[in-house]
């Protein structure tokens, strides 16, 4: 059996070491980085590969060569290895060997070592969360005993937000707007002549501030003029990255394409066709039509192409085939990480606002949303769903929350919110075969608004956590009649009734059925909703 565990699918640039999962095989392997191990005298230091280990390392192993094989992300794959690496370094540092059939322990006392640093070391819940997460759909797939046992038995929860009112665009679209206007005033001065020039490169800004570039030189080859006159793009690398990513932004916010596909885009024959106020770039296909590429605004037409020529005239696409690719420094390979370092390292050091990639798209599609009235509109053009634009980008509006409101309150009688936790269009209908000890619902009493044929729940966790919590209460008012000798007929009627919807709910999706099997969970742990939590406490002390 080979040891190898290397992924064959990925591409690395020059001196880059292959990801691999092979440390993991070695007692401390996982702990040692990537460019030592490599090394093979240093590998002999760990002695010889733990057979017990091999059966979850080469699940591991296989799981995660189908991240690449199936389109996704070199950078997804780069997280996983990342996280199999920390579980084994964990499980390293007391002398335990990860196995199949002891792996939920482990990994239980791993999500507790993580969640440890957030007061420890002041690391962000999200991030641990993200981790533990992802680490537990990888060791359920790879043992066959699912996600959510691993989830469940660790107890982990997903973070509470800190703040349900997330700032409102009024200030994103301010920044965005200081910061795209930041990036044309440094693109003014970044063009053919300031490369063919010697250093110093200067940029202007529109506010009279001036910063000087110097291409990555130190300080003792500041003062070499060979240096300073010194014009190949070898030489001039740091200060072409920066226009380079600067274009890439300004690229994102006509576009609202995602950071890692834009910084993917490769060189190629495009064909731009004008489409209302927009332009399309189409992959260039003959006589027909191809495929489109992106979708602009037409007035960055002009920006985009005189970009292209830019390139040409450089003779950048010698060391590059990406549209937005950077230049690698000399004697080092190019990173493949997306992200504008050159640029974000700029603007901090002049102490102006920088606008990360998902800010920028979110603001842009809220702004379009607001233009059109329509978010569906907004989505369509930063291609993704409604429901996505709405999960992920909308953010609120004070302009716009103030009509809002208005119609609100105005059309407030012609719907309003069930009782009972869901939706209901206002007329109570009860569902067929009423029990006889149930009366009719009628909006007013919140216990008969399940009995209504109007109503409906809601696909989310709050909501199935609030009908157990509700079902908790109906068997605990149960037993307390019971001992009074009292009737219990239109109780049983209600756990029934609560019953078949907990059952729907359970049979809506994968989704659903892990929200209740935690809801269940927090129950018996006396975690119960908000809504019922006071009732349920009081029937608690009253059965004393």
């Amino acid at each position: 059996m080979s040891d190898d565990l290397t992924f064959d699918s990925v591409t690395y640039g020059e001196g880059r070491i292959p990801l691999t999962l092979r440390p993991c095989l070695y007692v401390n392997g996982a702990g040692c980085h990537a460019k030592k191990f490599s090394k093979s005298q240093h590998a002999q230091s760990f002695g010889s590969p733990v057979g017990a280990r091999r059966p979850l390392v080469y699940a591991l192993h296989s799981i995660l060569n189908g991240i690449v094989s199936s389109g996704q992300s070199p950078a997804t794959l780069r997280l996983g290895v990342g996280r199999v690496r920390d579980f084994y370094k964990y499980c390293d540092s007391y002398g335990l060997n990860p196995t199949m059939e002891n792996a939920c322990v482990l990994y239980c006392g791993w999500v507790k070592s993580i969640y440890k640093k957030i007061n420890d070391d002041d690391i962000k819940e999200s991030g641990c969360y993200g981790a533990a997460s992802s680490m537990a759909t990888l060791l359920g797939v790879a043992t066959d005993l699912g996600r959510d046992y691993f989830v469940l038995r660790a107890n982990l929860r997903a973070p509470m937000k800190s703040n349900n009112f997330p700032k409102i665009d009024k200030q994103s679209l301010r920044d965005a707007k200081r910061f795209i206007a930041d990036l044309m005033d440094i693109r003014d001065c970044l063009g053919v002549d300031a490369f063919k020039s010697p250093l110093p490169t200067t940029l202007k800004f529109s506010d009279g501030a001036t910063v000087d570039l110097y291409s990555g030189l130190t300080q003792h080859e500041k003062l070499q003029p060979h240096k300073l006159a010194n014009t190949s793009l070898k030489a001039r690398y740091a200060v072409y990255n920066i226009r380079a990513e600067l274009e890439l932004f300004i690229f994102i916010s006509q576009t609202s394409m995602n950071l890692s596909d834009a910084a993917n885009l490769e060189d190629q024959d495009l064909k731009y066709y004008d489409v209302g106020d927009c332009f399309e770039a189409r992959a260039y296909k003959g006589r027909k039509k191809g495929e489109v590429i992106f979708t602009a605004y037409r007035e960055y037409k002009p920006y985009f192409l005189e970009f292209l020529d830019f390139k040409k005239e450089l003779c950048v696409g010698s060391f590059t085939t990406k549209v937005f690719g950077k230049l690698p420094q000399p004697g080092r390979a190019v990173s493949d990480n997306p992200n504008p370092r050159a640029l974000i390292k700029l603007m901090k050091d002049l102490g102006r606002p920088m606008v990360v990639a998902t800010v920028l798209r979110r603001t842009r599609q809220n702004w379009l949303a607001r233009r059109a009235g329509n978010p569906s509109v907004a989505a369509e053009i930063g291609q993704h769903d409604t429901s996505t634009f709405l999960r992920a980008y909308s953010r609120p509006h004070h302009q716009t929350a103030s009509t809002e409101w208005t119609n609100y309150f105005r059309n407030h009688a012609q719907a309003k919110r069930a009782a009972f936790e869901g939706h209901c269009n206002g007329t109570p209908v009860p569902i067929e075969g009423l029990p006889k000890a149930i009366d009719k619902p009628n909006c007013a009493n919140q216990n008969l608004c399940i009995f209504c044929l109007n109503y409906k729940g809601i696909k989310t966790y709050s909501y199935i956590w609030s009908l157990i919590s509700y079902q908790v209460l109906r068997e605990r008012e149960k037993l307390l009649v019971l001992k009074g000798n009292g009737d219990v007929s239109g109780l049983d009627s209600t756990l029934d009734r609560i019953e078949k919807i907990v059952s729907a709910f359970e049979a809506a999706g994968k989704k659903c059925a892990s929200w209740l099997a935690k809801a269940v969970q927090q129950a018996r742990a006396g975690n119960y909703h908000p809504r019922w939590n006071g009732f349920i406490q009081l029937i608690e002390v009253s059965s004393l």
